[in-house]
This record gives C-alpha cells, structure tokens and sequence, in this order.
C-alpha cells in the first residue's frame, strides 16, 4: 500500500533515506540533497508517499506539483528491499 506519509512516520523516513543515499557519501564531494531534506515540513506539505506492508514502511517518493508537470525529487527504497521492484511502483503511483 502506498499512502501519505505522517508526522510520526518522520523518523524512518529519514532512516531509509540515509540508508539509501549513504552509499554515496565516499563518492562525492557533498553530502547527497536528500540526506539533508526537511521531512517534517515536506510531510506536513503532504509531498512524501511512503510505501508500507505489514506496518513498515519500505520505501518512499517525494513529489509535488509544479504547474504543468510532476517534479520527483527523490525515490529512496530501504536497502532490504532494494531489488524487489519497489522503486518501480513508487513511480508508478507518481
């Protein structure tokens, strides 16, 4: 199920987004945008869909509209999922 994320979902959003995003740390220059994202005002914005089974969330997209068109800014999938196409559907669902 995909749904709008909550407040109290705030925390594992970051968990995922770090665990996701960190295996770019050694790569670059910078810390990747995402790690550093406001998720407590992007969820108040109702700009993050989390992907949860069994009451765990598994993997996230954040997105809003911009005049004519849907700007994605990032898809994170926790790294116990990755390869299961979760990434797909979150786009999907975009």
């Amino acid at each position: 199920m995909i749904r709008g994320a909550e407040p109290a979902d705030r925390d594992e959003v970051k968990r995922i987004v770090d665990a996701a995003y960190s295996i770019y740390l050694d790569r670059a220059p910078f810390i990747p945008a995402p790690m550093v994202a406001d998720y407590e005002a992007l969820i108040a914005q109702q700009r993050v869909f989390v992907s949860v089974t069994d009451e765990r969330i598994e993997g996230l997209i954040v997105m809003w509209r911009v005049e004519d068109h849907l700007y994605i800014d990032n898809v994170a999938v926790d790294p116990g999922n990755r390869g299961v196409g979760l990434g797909a559907r979150l786009l999907k669902f975009a």
